[in-house]
């Protein structure tokens, strides 16, 4: 056979066979896609523990506040903040730096929970609760100097 006789061939077999409907076809299910996630949500513990941060980190700045008040020879003694904030940091100082750590940290921890290195992910959960501590005990700290 000549190559038009193929062709000639092939468009009578098309045209003699009839096509399936879209109701004789097989269905396959499709996958649903995980919605996506934008990079800043925050999973829900991770907020939870964020927000317990915030406040313990309130209670360490608001009685900084009352140290700094009472106390003329008293200055900040973290030795983190203590280099970008100075001596005796004002209260929209320490609020920026506070709020700034506090996402921060969450985002840190976010990405750290969903790490494929197991030592990573058993960071993440040790991460906010010791920086929130931390916190906690400084302001307790700072409630007793400024109440001598």
């Amino acid at each position: 056979m000549t190559a038009a006789r193929w062709i000639s061939a092939a468009i009578l077999v098309c045209c003699l066979v009839p096509a399936a409907r879209a109701d004789e076809l097989p269905t396959v299910p499709v996958p649903k896609a995980a919605a996506a996630r934008p990079w800043y949500a925050l999973d829900r513990s991770v907020r939870i523990a964020a927000a317990v941060e915030a406040t313990a980190a309130l209670y360490d700045g608001a009685t900084t506040q009352l140290s700094f008040a009472n106390c003329i020879h008293c200055q900040e003694g973290n030795p983190v903040s203590h280099p970008l904030l100075g001596n005796r940091p004002g209260p929209i100082r320490m609020t920026a730096a506070g709020a700034l750590e506090i996402l921060v940290v969450a985002e840190l921890t976010q990405h750290l929970r969903h790490s494929k290195h197991k030592p990573l992910r058993a960071v993440s959960y040790v991460l906010q609760p010791a920086i929130a501590t931390a916190h906690g005990v400084a302001g307790t700290q700072n409630f007793f100097v400024s109440t001598r």
